[in-house]
């Protein structure tokens, strides 16, 4: 059976593409190693201001930026004032424990993110400390990084690697115990891979086959697969399929005799068997099977005498003159007899189907003259219906006939050891034939009713 499928996205390509340079750098950057192109999400550099907000004031013990939320804490902390530490506008922290959230950062494009940022301090004593937190998808807060807690934490980087969600916050609590203690936090650097989103478009026909192995039997569009993209991140490619369906049908056919099909044959027999593929309006296989019912008639006849006789049983005749093929009027029966000579054919149907038969001659009538001689008398011929027939003679059998024009017999009679018999002829005016047969003689005479 075809299948049809209509690419209407050309996207195997692309994806096949990718499958390749994933392949490529598995070869040319071992596993641990491999060079991935990170993507910047969200950065915040204070002493620069270049994450584009408006710049804060000077000693601004409010909200830093609308980039940050404040939590509880000492009057004395100092926002983008002159920081102590680096003598640059940036944001410090004095006496107390602050906490600071970012706002709601969306990681959904990104894969394997990653946070990066830089502590600092000016004295340090027991007990202070720079904590540092990420919330995923509103989760709980998790505590990532060197240099946190009691110590010495000058110059430290905190980072964390691989994390992968839909949005991200980042938490910073400062703790100092005496008032001239100052810690500082900047460089902040949140990078990603950004995943490529793509729509496989397909239309087929009945089932589909995807990349992720499954095959389908109904339309889908939300089926996803998650392959490399030549960056190292993902590449998410959608099912958009829609499916079609193929139709079945049957042909049924009754024929006479013979049938040529849709598919070129020519069938002498009836079949139920035959196949053949045509396209739906969908543009799927319609496959329609052949239900024929072959009919025959028979159009032999056998002769015996004067009468021909049909060899199909089952049928309807109409009796025919030949050369002219018109109809022996009233001649419907499977048997016609004829009364003269002539060739005679007959037309048979059987349920749909017709036939006609070859031409019979009849040629066993002789003459039609009086063949008794003067032995065989007929008086009152005309006749107004009543006449008598005299054979000249007793014969021990003797059979009289008498057909009209279209030679079907109207009266008949048979008589035994008798000379001279009458008739009546109970029928419309007219010419009829008499047929007399009386031992080996047998002869027709021209009868005329007024």
């Amino acid at each position: 059976m075809k299948k049809t499928k209509i690419r209407i996205m050309n996207l195997r390509r692309y994806i096949t593409a990718l499958k390749s340079i994933f392949v490529f750098c598995l070869i040319f950057f071992p596993i641990g190693k491999m060079a991935i192109a990170q993507t910047t999400i969200w950065s915040e550099d204070f002493e620069s201001y270049a994450d584009g907000d408006t710049v804060a004031l000077n000693n601004n013990t409010s909200n830093p930026s609308p980039d940050w939320s404040y939590g509880p804490g000492s009057v004395v902390n100092k926002v983008f004032g002159t920081n102590p530490i680096s003598g640059n506008l940036s944001f410090y922290h004095r006496q107390g424990t602050s906490t600071w959230h970012t706002e709601t950062i969306d990681i959904s494009m990104y894969s394997n993110v990653s946070i990066s940022l830089k502590l600092n301090e000016l004295t340090c004593e027991q007990g202070d400390k720079i904590e540092t937190f990420y919330i995923l998808d509103s989760g709980t807060p998790v505590e990532f990084g060197d240099g946190n807690g009691d110590g010495d934490f000058d110059n430290s980087t905190n980072t964390i690697y691989n994390l992968n969600g839909n949005t991200l916050v980042l938490s910073i609590v400062t703790t100092s115990e005496a008032l001239d203690d100052k810690h500082k936090f900047d460089d902040i650097l949140i990078q990603g891979i950004l995943n490529v989103y793509g729509v496989d478009v397909v239309t087929a026909c009945d089932t589909f086959t995807w990349i992720n192995g499954i095959t389908y039997t109904t339309s889908n569009n939300f089926a996803t697969d998650t392959l490399t993209s030549a960056a190292g991140g993902d590449s998410v490619v959608t099912l958009n399929l829609t499916i079609l369906y193929s139709t079945n049908g049957v042909d049924v056919v009754t024929a006479c005799d013979t049938f040529t099909w849709i598919d070129g044959i020519t069938y002498t027999t009836s079949n139920n068997i035959a196949t053949y593929i045509l396209t739906n309006e969908a543009g799927c296989d319609s496959v329609v099977s052949l239900n024929l019912t072959i009919n025959t008639v028979n159009p032999d006849v056998t002769q015996s005498g004067e009468t021909l006789t049909s060899n199909e049983d089952n049928g309807t005749y109409q009796w025919l003159n030949c050369p002219d093929m018109s109809h022996v009027f009233g001649a419907t029966n499977q048997s016609f007899t004829a009364s003269i000579n002539g060739d005679y054919a007959v037309i048979v149907t059987a349920g749909e189907c017709t036939d006609t038969s070859s031409c019979f001659p009849i040629t066993t009538f002789g003459n039609p003259e009086n063949v008794f001689g003067d032995e065989l008398g007929i008086f009152q011929n005309p006749t107004k219906g009543k006449f008598s027939v005299d054979l000249g003679r007793i014969y021990p059998y003797a059979e009289i006939s008498i057909m009209d024009i279209y030679g079907r017999v109207v009266y008949s009679l048979s008589v035994r050891n008798e000379q001279t018999f009458e008739l009546t002829l109970d029928k419309p005016a007219g010419i009829y034939t008499l047929m007399v047969v009386a031992g080996d003689r047998k002869t027709l005479v021209k009868l005329i009713k007024e």
